[in-house]
């Protein structure tokens, strides 16, 4: 006689299955959302670090327009054209600000944002001439799709520094 698996019990293995499954998947999203927003936080350290670099060695001391940076090889070509284009790197638009005051760049700021809200981040993140980095949670409806320089802005009351 033929031994053999009945329906029943291969339906009650793809039910488990299942199961199993609608209880991991939330959490690999979630896994996937830290490592998105952990990458848009060295994203913008790298960027720091790299305007940092640049004006400490040109003269007269200014930071670097981003493709200064990119030319000049302070930072890796696709984090640089993703600030140019708005190209999205790990699931996150950036932006930066240059502010110039008689030919030199004398501030700089930038930005990150996700892509898409609850599935490739849920917070925003500022970067400041002081290398602080803020962030703060947004809501489905509060960010635009890309990024741009308008979009840059200090941080307000419902931005809060980045604990190490």
């Amino acid at each position: 006689m033929l031994k053999a698996f009945t329906l029943i019990e291969l339906l009650i293995v793809v039910a488990i299955l299942g199961i199993i499954a609608a209880v991991s998947i939330p959490y690999l999203m979630k896994g996937t959302m830290a490592a998105n927003e952990a990458s848009a936080i060295s994203s913008l350290r790298t960027y720091f670090s790299s305007q940092q670099a640049y004006r400490s060695t040109h003269t007269p001391r200014q930071y670097g327009n981003i493709e200064d940076i990119r030319d000049e090889d302070y930072m890796d070509p696709s984090l640089c054209n993703s600030f140019i284009n708005n190209v999205v790197l790990s699931g996150f638009y950036f932006a930066q600000s240059m502010f110039s005051r008689m030919g030199k760049n004398i501030y700089f700021d930038a930005e990150a944002g996700p892509e898409q809200y609850d599935v490739t981040g849920k917070r925003q993140f500022y970067l400041c001439p002081t290398g602080t980095i803020y962030t703060r949670d947004i809501h489905q409806d509060g960010l635009p799709g890309i990024i741009g320089n308008y979009f840059i802005s200090n941080p307000g009351a419902d931005w809060n520094e980045l604990a190490e």
